[in-house]
């Protein structure tokens, strides 16, 4: 009988650690994705972003390279803006790794050929909410219908 005694205040005190251990580990992610998203969204705003592929679906669309297909953050004010074929400009959310974009527009000037099909698949994935991720100096939007990719635009030196 006393042997069952202790096996069973064994198993509640057991119990009770792995609760207090599962909420203190619950709480400081709170706060270190709190850190990350701040951290995501510098990383974010601290470059002026080039983009070098796109897909929608499968399909591959060429980034024409002599166009700089442009993309930059403003965390400030929650801004981005940018240039495809068009000038760009819109607002963002950040949430966790999850960024939304609001309120995009652009000039309307006709765009056609490569340039004009990366614009409007682009423009089509704005709309999307997107998985964000930065490795080195790469950034990839990762939407339900395509990803794009870009590449931090080198510096000009003065």
């Amino acid at each position: 009988m006393r042997i069952h005694q202790l096996c069973i205040i064994g198993v509640i005190w057991s119990m009770l650690f792995a609760v207090a251990c599962a909420s203190s580990h619950k709480a400081g992610n709170v706060v270190s994705g709190s850190r990350a998203v701040e951290s995501l969204d510098s990383a974010l705003a601290a470059s002026k972003w080039r983009m070098v592929s796109i897909y929608m679906g499968a399909k591959r669309l060429d980034v024409p390279t002599e166009s700089l297909v442009s993309l930059s953050f403003e965390r400030a004010d929650k801004r981005i803006h940018g240039k495809c074929c068009n000038s760009y400009f819109g607002s963002y959310d950040l949430k966790v790794n999850k960024l939304s974009f609001s309120k995009v527009g652009a000039t309307k000037m006709l765009c056609m050929g490569p340039l004009g099909e990366v614009e409007k698949s682009f423009f089509l994935l704005l709309k999307e909410e997107q998985t964000v991720s930065i490795s080195s100096d790469t950034l990839t939007l990762n939407a339900l219908s395509g990803r794009v990719t870009f590449v931090t635009e080198p510096k000009a030196v003065k």
